[in-house]
């Protein structure tokens, strides 16, 4: 049970989706390539809407989570220690929730709910991705094994604050904040360290040197023993 290339490791999973307009087949990003290990620009054209597989960014990040949850197990055949536990999370700097009530079984009506749902999103928010209140609560949610983010921009900032703090820390950056709570706080308690993998669109922003802005907050986030940054274009 693979999702663009990054593999379940647990069976209380949680998608963050960015739903930003950076994600809209009409919005065009700067066009480059990677050249001695450095991102440069390409000047014809030096925008484009980039495409995965003949889709635009959103409509494939759609395609690609609806066929992976029409192949994940429903629970209702399931044992109690194996069912499937899930929630879908789209940020276009607002918060966009599938279960409101949190991560839920993925039952065959559960399932229904998800495909309607993704079918009713779309990508028209023209503010930047706001992760970090979502990351940081499921830092504390028992519910949530492994955290899944996708990705094509960058927040805003990627600094806590005493406006923004992230499980008790206001001062620093996000991406530290939560390593040192998974490894230090997390590890230690029964439910064990989140997974956190993430998934790059377009845009690499798993290394700095391999995008326009130098910016690797995806990677950052994702720098646990098991977990991951994809990058696909």
């Amino acid at each position: 049970c693979c999702l663009i290339g990054v593999c379940l490791k647990s069976n209380k999973v949680t998608y963050l989706i960015d739903n930003s307009f950076y994600m809209h087949e009409e919005y065009e990003h700067q066009n480059g390539e990677i050249i001695n290990g450095n991102w440069q620009s390409i000047n014809n054209p030096d925008v484009l809407s980039p495409t995965i597989n003949g889709k635009h960014l959103f409509e494939y990040v759609i395609a690609s989570l609806k066929q992976h949850v029409n192949q994940l197990p429903s629970s209702n055949s399931l044992q109690d220690d194996n069912k499937m536990y899930i929630q879908i999370i789209a940020n276009n700097s607002f918060s966009n929730y599938l279960f409101e009530e949190g991560p839920q079984e993925l039952t065959i009506e559960n399932k229904i709910r998800t495909l309607n749902y993704l079918n009713n999103l779309n990508a028209l928010g023209e503010t930047p991705i706001d992760p970090w209140d979502d990351i940081c609560r499921i830092l504390e949610n028992e519910y949530v094994g492994q955290l899944i983010i996708l990705s094509a921009w960058k927040p805003n900032t990627i600094y806590a604050s005493l406006q923004k703090p992230c499980v008790g820390f206001s001062d620093g950056e996000f991406a530290e904040i939560v390593s040192e709570y998974n490894q230090f706080v997390r590890s230690k308690s029964a439910i064990g360290a989140l997974l956190i993998d993430s998934i790059s669109l377009y845009n690499n922003y798993c290394e700095s040197s391999k995008n326009y802005f130098g910016n690797n907050w995806l990677g950052s986030i994702a720098k646990g023993a098991e977990s991951e940054c994809v990058h696909i274009k």
